[in-house]
């Protein structure tokens, strides 16, 4: 079978599904999108946000790929208010810990694909009305020619 280019994304929703406490997991477009999804009490959206290129070498044929893929944290609590939302960090706490530990290193076993390393991810933390957004970018390295 052919390598997809997309084929990291399932194992990384398996991999947060392993986290009892996270009720739902997404895989929209972006995080527009993440915003119009019903979410409970909690949720995570998996997003591919593009590559980040590295060096090209072999007369262009190899490139250093680093495959960037956007989680972001969901949690809702209608006690939140803009003036009081110590709740919903502390929610959010213990699914965060969850999340990172999961992530962070995490190696899919697949055949062109490093594990996760947890970077920058230039997307900051948000609200709206009664729910929060933590976002995190985890890329991996991916190690093929196309």
């Amino acid at each position: 079978m052919q390598s997809q280019y997309f084929e990291l994304e399932p194992f990384l929703e398996a991999q947060i599904r392993t986290i009892t406490a996270i009720e739902n997991v997404f895989t929209p477009f972006s995080v527009d999108d993440l915003f119009e999804l019903p979410v409970n009490d909690s949720g995570v959206g998996i997003i591919y946000v593009g590559d980040r290129v590295g060096e090209t070498g072999s007369s262009g044929k190899i490139t250093e790929i680093f495959q960037q893929w956007l989680v972001v944290l969901v949690v809702n609590d209608a006690s939140a208010q803009s003036d009081e939302t110590m709740s919903i960090r502390q929610k959010a706490d213990p699914l965060i810990c969850a999340l990172l530990s999961a992530l962070q290193g995490f190696n899919p076993n697949l055949k062109h694909y490093r594990p996760l390393k947890r970077v920058e991810a230039g997307v900051k933390v948000g609200s709206l009305s009664g729910s929060a957004y933590f976002p995190f970018l985890f890329e991996s390295q991916v190690m093929r020619a196309y």
